[in-house]
């Protein structure tokens, strides 16, 4: 944000926030951060809020790119991989109708993946161009449109996001400092770290009694009585 408003390179930026520690600065010091940016969207004929905040700006574009994709996938008919695999430029504009002919519709240039094969008949896992496009209507078009404002030309419209796996959710396994120990009080458990996923301990089998020996039948592995003198 403040390459953009003072026309610095970002590397300038950087520098001069580690030079005065600005980082710090601004943690001690917290407060609103408004963006220069008007609210145009309305509801019931009002703005829908007052302003923006550079804070609040990247869960704001969250809802709206979830929101875009919703209503492509809902308005079009596509399957949720069909929306996601859709480039920038997927949906020219119309060509203006004549005399002969009228204005055509909006396409949307797709790759489907169901029943996609290659030559050879295997599955391809990046799909293949459809060969009937489908016809958008004007909201699933402008959903297009807000998202082309937010991807470079020829790049997916709505890329996966890579979020690094915590290290709470690794697989997770007893050590010698986590495993009970014999010094245990009774009736304490080892608890896993938060997120992590134990082992479930193991169903406890059971075994059927030995049935009682019959009357004057010497149970299995002792000898028989001595008869009484």
């Amino acid at each position: 944000m403040v390459a953009g408003i003072t026309g610095a390179s970002l590397h300038q930026v950087d520098r001069m926030t580690r030079e005065h520690r600005l980082t710090a600065a601004t943690a001690a010091n917290p407060g609103p951060c408004p963006l220069p940016v008007a609210v145009t969207g309305q509801i019931g004929g009002r703005p829908w809020r007052t302003g923006l905040d550079y804070a609040e700006a990247p869960a704001l574009l969250r809802h709206l790119v979830t929101a875009a994709f919703v209503v492509i996938s809902y308005l079009t008919g596509m399957r949720p991989e069909e929306s996601l695999a859709l480039n920038s430029g997927c949906c020219p504009d119309p060509q203006p109708g004549t005399a002969d002919h009228p204005p055509s519709w909006n396409l949307i240039n797709a790759r489907h993946f169901k029943s996609a094969r290659d030559p050879d008949g295997n599955h391809p896992s990046a799909g293949i161009p459809r060969p009937v496009p489908w016809v958008a209507i004007a909201p699933a078009v402008t959903a297009i449109r807000v998202l082309e404002r937010l991807t470079p030309p020829g790049r997916a419209l709505l890329p996966p996001t890579t979020t690094p796996t915590p290290a709470a959710t690794a697989s997770w396994a007893p050590s010698a400092s986590t495993s009970a120990s014999p010094t245990s009080s009774p009736g304490s458990t080892t608890k896993p770290p938060p997120g992590a996923h134990p082992t479930k301990p193991s169903r406890p089998t059971r075994t059927a009694p030995s049935p009682a020996p019959a009357c004057g039948v010497p149970s299995p592995g002792t000898s028989p009585a001595s008869p009484e003198a």
